[in-house]
Order: structure tokens, then sequence, then C-alpha cells
């Protein structure tokens, strides 16, 4: 069978494996769902949204937390050819209505925990809904619920057809909607399954929203293979090992603030684990961290590299430690080529720091109604821009050095936040650290940074800029220090930058 569309993913393993159970939610009572199930009752939901009026190309936002109706809805809104937009979970009454302005959305689903929200945005908006779990909608669907059903709507849907909005986490400014097709979702699970990291049958664990893009995608690589995923609400460091243990999971999706929650708190409870990988996403894995869960938790750790404007990802470094390089993203998936160009646009060779670049069948068309950040992200050529500084090596692997628009300007010397960092980090007492430019008179900027040590740990500003010096010197020396029990996160889990700089220059 050929896989062009996200629903083909499901209807192939509806031929292979109908009565196998695709997702279960340990939380949630062991809900689950077998493929067949997900199937039949997303085909009952998607009859429900043409009779709310919907039709392809229209626009849904979707606000739930990870449960099984999360993904009868998904399929049904697919199944419509309708483009489904994702709510965060953190989003306020103010951030729905923009969204349902700005992308014109037909109808709203949501799931009873958000009903405060909701009940606000009703009194002000013109549209439909329906509750998930709720009593107060026309339409309010309980997975238990949901009749089977084998009718198939005749809908004709393409791979370049719209069919995700996914808003960044707009840790620099307001969140912007990347449009995302068939084709840039297949191509990058065809990708990710190339590398043999999979296998047949898979049990995966899912600790983090599932509307995250990156997350979606590795709901999908253990579908392609017949696999089962179990879905928890969100991350618990209490749940995390037993659940692994308890129904022998095989990989699991993390980020570093994970990682290093682990490892202060639950080395213990990891013996005896399944797993065969833990993914790293979302953020830069520094080397002494990799390195530190390997040997703490016996697990192959593998880095990835992507932006939700790429589908998620377009670098896998290899499990095989013959093959892999620690300290790199890994090497190019075959849905997209990548290059580094210098600040006029030109190409860089070997080992040479400069943006990089990407280009592929997993890169979005531009965002949502925003032809300028649109023609920002995209040359003229179709090549995108990641906003990260690296290179790649002789054997093509490649490296992330940080982020253009978070450097360190002092004196005129371009110091990147990642190195500083990464630095910090390396120290043995340090959890987690974020560098940012703070101001200065001489200098007009200086090195600022906040460091979240780990439990039990004695540290003090001057040990840690003694140790910097000794390290890289009186450049790339933090002007000051400030520890703090832990550091404002997005809704992603990366360092939110904003609250950072403001909780820096409240410190001074």
């Amino acid at each position: 069978m050929e896989i062009k569309l996200i629903q083909d993913i499901l209807k192939y393993n509806v031929t292979r494996n109908p009565d196998k159970t695709c997702c279960v939610f340990p939380r949630d009572n062991d809900s689950s769902l077998t493929y067949s199930e997900l199937d039949k009752k997303s085909n009952t939901f998607s009859g429900n949204l043409i009779d709310f009026g919907l039709k392809k190309g229209d626009k849904v936002l979707v606000m739930t937390t990870n449960l099984p109706e999360s993904l009868i809805v998904y399929y049904g809104i697919l199944k419509v050819g309708g483009v489904l937009v994702n709510v965060s979970a953190n989003s306020s009454e103010k951030d729905v209505k923009r969204l349902l302005k700005e992308t014109e959305a037909k109808l709203v689903i949501y799931e009873n925990v958000f009903s405060d929200v909701i009940k606000e945005v009703k009194n002000s908006e013109m549209c439909n809904f329906i509750g998930i779990r709720t009593t107060d909608e026309k339409l309010n669907i309980d997975y238990k619920t949901v009749k089977e059903s084998d009718k198939e709507l005749n809908v004709d849907i393409l791979d370049d057809d719209n069919t995700l909005i996914l808003y960044t986490s707009g840790s620099t400014g307001l969140p912007k909607g990347s449009i995302l097709t068939h084709k840039n979702f297949v191509s990058t699970v065809k990708s990710i399954l190339e590398r043999g990291l999979f296998k047949e049958g898979d049990k995966a664990y899912c600790v983090q929203p599932l509307y995250y893009i990156d997350q979606t995608i590795f709901l999908h690589t253990p579908f392609m293979l017949g696999g089962t995923v179990y879905v928890s609400p969100r991350f618990s460091k209490t749940n995390f090992w037993n659940d692994i243990k308890s129904y022998n999971i095989d990989y699991v999706s993390t980020v570093p603030v994970m990682q290093r929650i682990l490892l202060k708190e639950c080395i213990e409870e990891a013996k005896g684990h399944s797993l065969r990988l833990m993914f790293s996403t979302g953020q830069h894995l520094p080397l002494e961290l990799m390195e530190e869960v390997e040997s703490n938790f016996d697990v192959g750790l593998v880095d990835c590299y992507g932006m939700t404007e790429g589908s998620g990802f377009s670098t896998f470094n290899h499990f095989d430690k013959d093959k892999r390089k620690k300290g790199s993203i890994g090497t190019v998936l075959s849905c997209c080529e990548h290059k580094v160009i210098d600040e006029e646009g030109n190409a860089l060779g070997v080992n040479k720091i400069g943006e990089i670049m990407v280009k592929g069948d997993n890169q979005i068309k531009g965002y949502f109604n925003d032809v300028g950040s649109s023609s920002e992200l995209l040359d003229d050529k179709g090549w995108m821009h990641t906003g990260d500084l690296g290179y790649y090596d002789e054997e093509g692997f490649y490296y992330l050095v940080g982020r253009i628009k978070n450097l360190i300007i002092k004196g005129g010397e371009n110091i990147s936040t990642l190195e500083i960092e990464d630095m910090i980090n390396s120290i043995g007492g340090v959890a987690d650290c974020c560098a940012v430019p703070i101001p200065d008179d001489i200098y007009g900027e200086e090195i600022g940074c906040l460091v979240v040590l780990k439990k039990d740990v004695k540290c003090n500003e001057k040990e840690v800029i003694d140790y910097c010096f000794e390290k890289k010197g009186k450049l790339k020396t933090p002007k000051k220090v400030f520890f703090v029990p832990e550091l404002p996160k997005t809704a992603s889990g990366k360092h939110d930058l904003v609250k950072i700089k403001e909780m820096v220059l409240s410190l001074m």
C-alpha cells in the first residue's frame, strides 16, 4: 500500500494488524484503542464533522490533553480534509481568540479541563463548539461511546494539501503558525525509519503533549511498524521509570530538562528498565549530559535536530557507537538537504561556521497569513533559514555552535551563548544554566548566567567564574552568575529567554 497521506499510516495497519493495540493511556485507567477501533471511530467522527458543515480546507481549533479522544479527533479532521490547528494547553482566553480570528476557524473542539477558558471565548465568538468529556455542547464525545463505522468519506485529498497549522513556542516573540502538508509529515516519518533504529512492534512511551510536532512524528513511527504507543498526560519523574518497566517500553523521546531531572532524582528507580533507546529533542544536548545519561541509565541516547518549520526533524545521530559521533546532531535525513552559509549567503565548506540552511520535502510552505515572516524564513531559492549557527565535518556530521540571535556581542566579539552554557554545564554540580547578554558600560554587552545546581550541591559565583576563566579565558568568562532554583521554560520545555532576561536584570 502506498502511503502518501497521514491517515494512510493508520489504514496501512488496519489492513495488517486491525486488532493490535495502537495506543494505551496509563494515567487514564489504561484506556486503549486498537488500530481498527481508532479507524472506525474516527470514521464516525468525520461524519459528525460533515454534519457541522465542515469541508475540505476548513480550520479546526483543537484544545486537548493526551487522551484517546485526541486521536479520534485528529484522524476525523484529516479524513474530512480539514486543517487542524493545535492550541497549547497553556493558552489563555486571549490566545484562543487571537487564533480564532487569525485562522478563521469554523469549529473549536475542546476538553472539559479547558471549559473555563472556552466559556469566555464562546461569549464573544460566533462558531461551533464540540466538547470532549463534557455535557455542555450539542455534540460531546467520549471514546467509549463513539460508535464504530466502516463508512469512509470520499474526499479528494492530495499529499500537498495543508493538514496542520502548528504555532511555535514564541520564546522571543508572538507565535507564528507553521503550515504543514501531508507530504511534509509523511516524508519525515519515512526518512526517520530509514535509519533502522525502530523495530516491528516496538513499544514507545510519549511523555510530552501530542500537539508538539516531534511527538506527532514519533507517534507515527511505531504506527508505521505496527507498534504500540503508551501515552502519558505529561512528564512525571514519579511515573517515568515505573511505566517503562511495567509496560516493557522500547524507546522514549525526551528533552534535556527531563534528562537532568531524572539524573538528579531518579537514578535508583531506573534499575531493571527495558529501554533500548532514548531520543533527545527540542533543545541542544550538551556532550556532558549525553555521557551522564548513557553511563547512569545504560541506554543509548540519540540526539536529533530540527524545527517545527521543518516537520520537527532534519538530522539524526546514529545509534551504532561505531558510526555516531558524540556531540554531533548527526547526519541529514533523506527527506531534505543542508548547507551552511556566511552572512552574504555564500555556501561554506567543511568545518566553517555559519548559518545552517534546510531545503526539502519536510519544510513548510510558509507561515499562515504572515507573508513578511515567511519571506524572512525562506530565501528566493526555497532554502529555509534555521537561525542556528553550526558546521559540518568531512563525513557530513553536523554540529551546533549557537543561535544567530542569541549571541553576546562583547566589545565587538561575538560570543555564542551555547558555548558558555556547554562550559558551565560541564561543571559537575550544575543541573542547568542559561547565558544571556547583560548591559556593560565598557563592552556594551557582558555575559550573565543563571545557574541551577543539583540537589545538595554547594557552589558560589567565584568558583564558576574561576572555572570559566581557566577553560576559556577572560573573553568568555561570565561577569555575573546568579543561582536560582529553576529556570523559566516555555510550553515546549525550552528556556524562556524573555523571562530569563527579565530575571537576570532584576537580580543585578
